[in-house]
């Protein structure tokens, strides 16, 4: 009797854990139709974008940043939209979007080095931490480099400013950026560059 109770019940936890790994399953086939919400915003975005519609591009990407889904294509949603506001001279919009895609996705290399930018123009102490974010993401982006060392340069911090303008040179920074941390550098010491 103890026998055929104990079959009973080894074969009764085998039916289930099927039905246990079939819940788990069925959880999964709704994740892609969350991802695909962020991903069919952001192409909608693209091609308003391409149309020359950027108000409606700008919703697609917003849309698709506040969708489930992967974080790094919800930050890249929210590069796209913040890229779109400045470019409508909607400055704070565009920071509030790259601020809301570094909490997405902290290791984004383009989110942080265009906040760091953006931030540069309004305050240099905020920009610095963000720029040295995408700098630790990516040590040969040459493009970091000079914004350091005018954000350095900014702040009266000549050392730094010339180490990373060294860093810049050697890296083949652009050399319109170039030239710009070189006049900020310029302006900490005084000194005129020709």
């Amino acid at each position: 009797m103890k026998l055929a109770a104990l079959a009973l019940t080894v074969a009764f936890a085998g039916l289930l854990t099927p039905l246990a790994a079939d819940a788990c399953a069925m959880r999964k086939v709704r994740l892609p139709d969350i991802e695909m919400v962020a991903d069919t915003h952001f192409r909608k975005g693209e091609q308003a974008e391409e149309k020359g519609n950027l108000r409606g591009a700008i919703r697609h990407f917003e849309r698709a940043m506040n969708a489930g889904g992967p974080a790094n294509l919800r930050a890249t949603a929210a590069l796209r939209a913040a890229t779109l506001h400045d470019k409508l001279g909607r400055t704070e919009r565009a920071i509030a979007r790259l601020t809301r895609g570094a909490a997405l996705d902290d290791g984004h290399f383009g989110v942080r080095f265009a906040l760091g930018q953006m931030l540069m123009q309004r305050d240099v102490q905020k920009a610095i931490p963000h720029l040295e974010a995408a700098r630790d993401l990516d040590r040969f982006s040459a493009a970091v480099y000079p914004e350091l060392a005018i954000a350095h340069a900014k702040l009266g911090q000549r050392a730094a400013a010339e180490r990373y303008l060294t860093t810049a040179k050697g890296l083949g920074a652009d050399p319109a950026r170039v030239v710009a941390a070189e006049q900020a550098l310029a302006a900490v010491a005084g000194v005129a560059v020709l």
